[in-house]
Formats: structure tokens, sequence, C-alpha cells
């Protein structure tokens, strides 16, 4: 008699185990991957820049030599990624030169150095040389790509600045500069 006992209270829980099983709600989401491609360039561009910069200085070409040639590194990369916008700063101990190369409809992009806001883009493309500037000596870089701010310290021996942003679907992906700055926080990796 036990045994039929135990064999109906096995039975029951196994059909309120199917029951529960059937009636569990599953939540889940799908993610896209993400998009390294853009990190990828971003530091080739960095160390292939960091070259012409670094060469530059050693063969003694002049800040707008040293700046054409920048200037043709990022065109060319532009033109291979054509989806990408490209944001530059070089300077030497006197001078900064900020020049992009955007996509139609990039969104608004401003860099800060000092007080005044520079305006990047808003709707149009931008291609080559957009500000020359008077360095100051110690600071911070703001730069703010659709009402997002990223900020980075702007360090006398450090020479150039790269800023990649892509856009896919809803997403948007931007590498930039790591901030030295712990108050600045870490957020900004390179």
């Amino acid at each position: 008699m036990h045994k039929r006992g135990q064999f109906y209270l096995i039975a029951a829980l196994v059909i309120i185990g199917i029951l529960v099983g059937l009636t569990t709600v599953y939540n889940s989401t799908k993610t896209s991957r993400e998009d390294l491609t853009v990190f990828d360039i971003s530091s080739a561009l960095q160390f292939e820049g960091l070259q012409v910069v670094t060469s530059g200085i050693f063969y003694d070409l002049t800040d707008e030599e040293i700046l054409a040639q920048l200037q043709s590194l990022i065109n060319a990369s532009a033109q291979q990624n054509p989806n990408h916008d490209f944001l530059g700063i070089y300077g030497n101990e006197t001078t900064l030169f900020i020049w992009a190369f955007t996509t139609p409809n990039t969104g608004s992009i401003s860099v800060t150095i000092g007080s005044e806001p520079i305006i990047i883009s808003e709707t149009e493309s931008t291609h080559g040389l957009i500000e020359t500037i008077e360095r100051p000596e110690e600071g911070i870089i703001v730069v703010e790509i659709d009402e997002e701010k990223y900020v980075f310290d702007l360090h006398p021996d450090q020479k150039l600045y790269l800023i990649i942003k892509k856009e896919r679907g809803e997403e948007t992906f931007i590498a930039t500069p790591r901030s030295n700055n712990p108050k600045l926080g870490q957020e900004n990796a390179f």
C-alpha cells in the first residue's frame, strides 16, 4: 500500500514540474556584437600618427609639413572607412591644429580648449584643417559629440589626439585618447 502512495506522489510531482516548466516565462533580449573596428582603427591610426610626428621631429620638418602628412594619413583612413568620422588635434609647444574628416549628418561635434568652443560639424561634411589656435600652458580638452562630453588632459609632451566616431544603426561607437587625470575618469579608454 505504501508503494502505491509513493507512485501517486511521484506522479503528482512530475505533473506539477511539467506544468511549471510549461508556464514559465523566459525573458531574453537580442544584442548586437560590439563593433570593435573603430577601436582597431583608432589604435592603428594613433600608432601611425605618432610615427609621423616622431619622424617629422627627427627629420626637422615644419609643423605644416607634419600636419600635411597627418591629414594625408587620416584622409586615407577616412576614404577606406567612409562611415567613420575622424577628429584630430596636433600641436607643438605654442600652437594647436584641429582638423576633421566627417560625413554628412554627423551630428554636433565641438572642441573646447580654454573657454571658447570650436564648432566642428552640425550637419555638413568637413574635410581638412578647421582651426589653428594658441596652445594653452596646461588644461583640458573637452570634445563634445552629440551632447556627450569626452574630457582629457592637455599635456605639453603629448602632441597628437585622435577621436574616431562610427554609427551603426542606433548605436554610436567612439574611440578617444585615455584620460590621465583620475578626477576625469577612465571611461574614455582609447
